[in-house]
């Protein structure tokens, strides 16, 4: 009999790039059967053939080879002299089922990434789908929720039962395009950003996953821990560290910036989750991630966690993210016939009205929007901009007027509300 001794585990998911994924078996062959070992590679989902290979009889084996984007099946056998070497009737060998070749997506931050919403039966469960994986404890299955309850003993285990999350939902988005997804969980509820310092369990772990995977993607949903103090002095410059050593490890990572929502607690204060949407900003703008508002989704299953709904929102956000699809990140600002103008840098996708520009305690500011640039332009009353302004920021940019004589003494602060994303 062929026999397969080294390979990947069913549910495996091998990060792609340019399309393939290299994959190495090895293996030995029998003497108990006549006829020739071969090893095949089929496409498990549309039946097609990606390799076949003889392997030399009575010896090990091993193969070095790639596979394309999809769901694989690998299979040894023998083609027998009795059937005429007929690949359609052929002796047994080992098989091994449900190889992936996608996209890995690593999973940081705290419990919102890790997924304490509630189900909501009417229109938001999830169900698993043979290519979305899940990679916990060393090991690859299946995916379903709860998606961010780790295995016991790994440094993202809470003792609190996780939920519902965006990322099966994510993994869905993602092989609805024909491409297999790696959910790789290292969030832990609470955690705050000193918690992810280097040297830092949470640290080393999120390092480990990405050198055991090869994962080419990193989510970032983090920060309500660090909303009090002078804590988002420094959160920018801590998450700018993190992507970095990161990248370190897998050159090539993509990674997207998830802004913190908000809270429904009066106690909480506001400004300091303004402070850090604005610090999860600046870093991403620091290290090109795309950064993915969440502030405008308010369907909450408590106090500060995302319910399914919004959780669904924010996975088709992310999806298209990954697609090249960009969220604004930064405002121009100039004067121009008695107005000034703001200008995002990327368009606001898809929506049905225009974006809210709003002042500090959250009124509609004087002004109109209108289509121009990259992105939108928002007209805004000179005589009014010539105050000193600070605008309630969400997903917002603090940018100082350029040319001419156009110094106020505070920057702008804009919010464009995504909510038809």
């Amino acid at each position: 009999m062929v026999r397969i001794s080294e390979g990947p585990a069913a549910f495996t998911v091998l990060q792609q790039r340019e399309g393939l994924a290299p994959l190495e078996l090895a293996g030995s062959v029998g003497t108990d059967v006549a006829g020739t070992p071969f090893l095949l590679a089929d496409d498990e989902v549309g039946g097609r053939n990606l390799l076949f290979e003889t392997l030399p009889p009575g010896q090990t084996w091993r193969r070095a080879f790639s596979l394309p984007v999809g769901i694989h099946r690998l299979q040894t056998g023998r083609l027998l002299p009795e059937t005429g070497f007929s690949r359609l009737y052929r002796g047994r060998g080992d098989t091994l089922r449900h190889i992936c070749v996608g996209e890995v997506f690593l999973i940081a931050g705290q419990s919102n990434a890790a997924g304490y919403g509630l189900q909501d039966e009417t229109d938001s469960l999830d169900a698993p789908a043979l290519g979305v994986s899940l990679y916990d404890g060393g090991a690859w299955r299946l995916a379903a929720h709860p998606v961010g309850e780790a295995a016991h003993g790994m440094p993202n285990a809470a003792s609190l039962a996780c939920g519902h999350s965006p990322w099966l939902r994510l993994g869905r988005y993602l092989l609805s395009s024909g491409v297999p997804a790696g959910l790789v969980p290292v969030a832990l509820n609470g955690s705050a950003m000193d918690e992810w310092g280097p040297g830092t369990p949470l640290r080393a772990h999120l390092m480990d996953s990405l050198k055991a995977t090869g994962g080419r993607n990193l989510v970032w949903y983090q920060g309500c821990s660090d909303v009090r103090g002078d804590l988002p002095d420094t959160y920018a410059d801590k998450l700018v560290s993190l992507i970095l050593e990161a990248r370190g490890v897998v050159p090539d990572l993509r990674v997207y910036v998830v802004q913190i929502s908000g809270v429904t607690n009066r106690d909480t204060p506001r400004e300091g989750w303004t402070r850090i949407r604005e610090a999860q900003r600046q870093a991403a703008l620091a290290t090109g991630a795309a950064l993915i508002p969440a502030y405008d989704l308010n369907r909450y299953s408590d106090d500060i966690h995302l319910g399914a709904a919004s959780n669904l929102a924010l996975a088709k956000r992310v999806y298209r993210a990954f697609t090249g699809e960009r969220f604004p990140t930064a405002l121009r600002a100039w004067r121009e016939e008695g107005a000034v103008l703001l200008e995002t840098d990327a368009p606001v996708l898809d929506l049905p009205l225009m974006p809210e520009a709003l002042d500090g305690r959250g009124r509609p500011l004087p002004g109109r929007w209108e289509r121009g640039g990259p992105g939108l332009v928002f007209r805004l009353p000179d005589a009014y901009a010539a105050r000193s302004l600070k605008m309630d920021p969400g997903h917002y940019a603090d940018v100082p007027f350029g040319g001419g004589d156009a110094t106020p003494p505070n920057a702008f602060q804009m919010e464009i509300n995504s909510r038809g994303c």
